[in-house]
């Protein structure tokens, strides 16, 4: 290369120059370390981009300082050999160096197009050690050959280190984001890879002697370069234009369900254990209420349901088509707002209107007779919404869009239910001004019997009635709550709603109140037979009344000892008898009865007694501490501390005299004990 001679006046020309030529040779350096280091895990990646460049640089400040022995390397390197064998070191190298480039750069290529990074995950990484000896044979290349041309610039060693160290601090800045935007751009790493591939050739070509102007390599590089960038944020464009025409004409999928508690007044919750300690028991909720609890704020749930065959296709819905034999695939097909798919090789299905199964069967026959030896397998991935409306008396009546599976309950679940002038018996579903069902809950609710047993489709209207006929049952019933009733139901459909009796319900106590001629009029029950032949009227209140039993306990030396239900104005003689009365080692003048409530005031007592004796050692104390008193009373107050408190009563066992004397035989109380 001729040597040019600069003016000493003309640094600044120079420095700019050397960082020019630097930058354009060093972007090759980063093309190259980009690729390497993407074979390696993740968290090596910086480091050894970065120190791949670090070496790159020392690579170029050694050989300045050894710039006159650079350019002896360009003299022949067997100076003795044939003619056609005149190659300098320098012309080797840049062979070596540029077969190397173009074969790494092939090889490359090859596994983006095959995509063999993401077909062989389970083969290792690259080493490090690999990685980087790759990166200092291609550094020493690079560096060979563009300080040969800056030593052929000038001889100031310190102006051409300065350009080197300048041009890469500019170049590791840039080295991380561009080296990532190309690899996340398989075109854009293709461009690359082919961009090295022509300087692997241009530098083969040096090496054989044969001159290239780096201006006819780079510039159409960087035009490319510039025209696959244009591309890319056109096709940029066009993404996002298309996905916002999709957006607007693609079906929105409901997410997982999720639940709000309803707002409800606190005052008028049913409350089980004000129920139990009344009498008359006040139940203020209707039964049912509590199924809807909740409201559903979607009603897609956590787990995809199965679809029967019945369900009907419209837009919106996804189909999962698998075919196995003589051709085999599996692709999904969302049905377009004309309710059809387009199938390859077969064109458009209309499928909307059409159930499942109809869908399934009508699909199969197509493939059959387009693909011999082919059979279709179709499911349904995903489904559409529907809008419906709810409404009359609706917790939260509405338009509600909701999943294309889903059926009336689901529905009314996300409206909040039945409000308290609503009917549970008699709710009405419409499609087209036409009564398609109606719900009775009850049905469900008491019997267990599906009564939603058909699916929505959009404009449906869920129609809930005002009720007609309320009966509140209560008192000794198993299930006490407000239950609706229909036309021609008696007062024994009311007690059947509420479970039937209780074991302590008194059937000789029953009593219906009823509103007649703006008036209460209360009326007795004789007989539970009674109840059917009694039509149930608005706002009857049906009250059994029940035993006061208590739960008495008896043990020791009697025939049947264990626990008893006494009735109320029974006492210990009836327990005796009901127990077997004695055994013949038995003793009844030991007999105990301990009773709950004497054993609270006993203990009351004992601790007020404690208190008291408390107050007077301490007066006696503050006023004569050495008193023998305060030692006997401090005893005495550790013996009552330790006492244990019982709840007996003084009572008469002796059966002759219980049965003679009416007075002796104590009344038992609830959780009483007998030994």
């Amino acid at each position: 290369m001729e040597r040019c001679t600069i003016m000493d006046g003309d640094l600044i020309g120079l420095f700019a120059l050397l960082v020019g030529l630097e930058l354009i040779l060093g972007v090759d350096n980063v093309l190259v370390i980009a690729i390497l280091v993407a074979r390696l895990p993740e968290k090596n990646r910086n480091f050894t981009r970065n120190f791949g460049l670090i070496l790159a640089l020392a690579a170029r400040v050694l050989m300045v300082f050894g710039g006159l022995k650079l350019i002896e390397l360009t003299n022949p390197a067997w100076p003795s050999g044939p003619s056609w064998f005149q190659f300098s070191w320098r012309d080797l190298a840049l062979l070596a160096g540029g077969l190397f480039l173009i074969w790494k750069a092939i090889k490359e290529i090859h596994a983006t197009v095959e995509l063999e990074h993401h077909e062989s995950k389970s083969k290792p990484k690259a080493s490090f050690a690999s990685v980087l000896a790759q990166i200092v044979v291609l550094d020493v290349v690079f560096s060979l050959d563009s300080v040969i041309t800056a030593v052929g610039l000038t001889s100031n060693r310190w102006i051409i280190i300065t350009a080197v160290i300048f041009s890469f601090i500019v170049i590791l800045f840039f080295a991380k984001p561009t080296g990532d935007f190309i690899l996340k751009n398989a075109a854009l790493k293709i461009l690359a890879l082919s961009f090295l591939i022509v300087i692997g050739i241009t530098i083969f070509m040096e090496g054989m002697g044969k001159e290239v102007e780096k201006s006819m390599i780079y510039v159409p590089m960087g035009f490319a370069m510039a025209i696959e960038l244009l591309q890319m944020r056109h096709s940029h464009k066009q993404k996002k234009v298309k996905d916002g025409d999709e957006n607007f004409e693609s079906p929105v999928y409901r997410r997982q369900s999720s639940a709000l508690k309803k707002n409800t007044n606190k005052d008028n919750e049913f409350d089980e254990e004000e129920l139990e300690d009344s009498e008359e028991g006040d139940v203020k909720k209707v039964y049912g209420h509590q199924f809807f609890d909740t409201i559903q704020t979607t009603f897609m749930p956590v787990n995809e349901p199965n679809f029967n065959p019945s369900y009907i296709l419209d837009y919106g819905d996804v189909l999962e088509i698998q075919l196995i034999g003589q051709k085999n695939t599996k692709n999904t097909y969302e049905l377009y707002r004309d309710g059809s798919i387009v199938f390859p090789d077969i064109g458009k299905l209309t499928l909307a209107g059409m159930t499942l199964m109809e869908a399934n069967k009508y699909i199969k026959s197509k493939v059959s007779n387009i693909y011999i030896g082919t059979e279709a397998f179709v499911s349904i991935i995903n489904i559409r919404d529907i809008n419906v409306v709810i409404a009359g008396n609706a917790y939260n009546p509405g338009v509600y869009t909701i999943s294309g599976n889903s059926n009336a309950l689901h529905a009314l679940s996300m409206a909040g239910g039945v409000d308290e002038f609503g009917s549970y018996r008699n709710i009405k579903v419409k499609r087209d001004n036409k009564i398609i069902g109606t719900i009775d809950l009850y049905e469900l609710l008491i019997y267990g019997n599906n009564v939603a047993n058909f699916r929505l489709q959009s404009g449906d209207i869920i129609f809930v009635e005002p009720y007609i006929n309320r009966v509140t049952v209560t008192g000794a019933v198993k299930r006490p709550h407000i239950y609706e009733l229909v036309e021609g139901e008696s007062l024994e459909k009311a007690l059947f709603f509420a479970n039937g009796l209780r074991y302590d319900a008194d059937l000789g106590d029953i009593t219906l109140e009823r509103i007649n001629l703006n008036q209460m009029q209360s009326k007795n029950i004789n007989t539970i037979g009674d109840l059917k032949d009694i039509p149930s009227q608005d706002q009857d209140y049906l009250n059994f009344k029940k035993f006061d039993f208590r739960e008495v306990n008896i043990i020791g030396a009697v025939k049947r000892p264990g626990t008893y239900l006494m009735k109320e104005g029974d006492g210990i003689l009836e327990l005796l008898e009901r127990s077997g009365g004695y055994t013949a080692n038995a003793y009844p003048y030991g007999g105990i009865l301990n009773n709950e409530k004497t054993k609270e005031i006993n203990k009351l007592a004992n601790e007020s007694l404690y208190d008291n004796l408390l107050g007077i050692l301490l007066d006696q104390s503050s006023s004569n501490p050495q008193s023998t008193e305060n030692k006997s009373l401090f005893s005495i107050m550790q013996q009552l501390k330790k006492t244990k408190t019982t709840g007996r009563v003084k009572a008469e066992f002796n059966i002759e005299r219980l049965k003679s004397d009416s007075s002796s035989n104590i009344l038992l109380q609830d959780k009483d004990e007998v030994i």
